[in-house]
């Protein structure tokens, strides 16, 4: 009993006689050397920004990059008005989950998934295919939204395709943005409220 004593006690004396306030090298490294924000990279690479604008935070950069792809764009909401090229693009995306991933610009790409107290932001690491297809919420015939509550809109032209769900009373629930880059279709915003 007693060597077991002895052992604990030298254990904590040893443990606690290495602690020390100094970061280690790691935790030095991390803070001389920090990483850029989704909204600082998106403020220094774009041209889209409005230099009047302050971003202040990643709904300021959501927000920025919406208008962006719905300037000078009418609202549409007659799928038959959809380009081939676009459709083309949306079916394999949705349905091949290595073209998907590979027709999303990770580097940058704004991506978020809003629960009501977490926000998480996406990336290539933590993407999850999405088969989700949101053709399938607009009823062709009558141009009307197919659900009752919903006001889904989209705005496209030859290099950027953007749709937007909104639930009437509650708000945006989808912003996903496409751009033609290279002449290929990339997924460019991602943004999902869940709450």
């Amino acid at each position: 009993m007693t060597r077991i004593t002895l052992v604990i006690l030298s254990f904590l004396t040893f443990s606690c006689g290495n602690y020390s306030n100094e970061p280690s090298s790691l935790e030095k490294t991390e803070s001389e050397n920090p990483q850029k924000s989704q909204i600082e990279i998106y403020a220094e690479n774009s041209t889209e920004v409005n230099d009047t604008k302050e971003i202040k935070s990643i709904w300021d950069t959501i927000s920025m990059k919406v208008d962006w792809f719905i300037k000078n764009k009418s609202i549409n909401r007659d799928l038959k008005n959809i380009p081939n090229d676009f459709l083309n693009f949306y079916n394999q995306f949705i349905s091949d989950s290595s073209y998907q991933k590979e027709h999303i610009d990770f580097k940058n790409l704004i991506g978020v998934y809003g629960e009501c107290e977490t926000t998480i932001y996406i990336n290539k690491r933590n993407w999850i295919i999405s088969n989700w297809n949101f053709l399938d919420f607009f009823n062709v015939d009558n141009n009307t939204d197919s659900i009752d509550g919903w006001d889904n809109r989209y705005y496209f032209d030859n290099k950027k395709f953007y749709y937007q769900f909104d639930l009437k009373e509650i708000g945006t629930i989808y912003q996903v943005g496409f751009e033609k880059i290279s002449d290929k279709w990339k997924m460019t915003l991602y943004f999902v409220n869940n709450c």
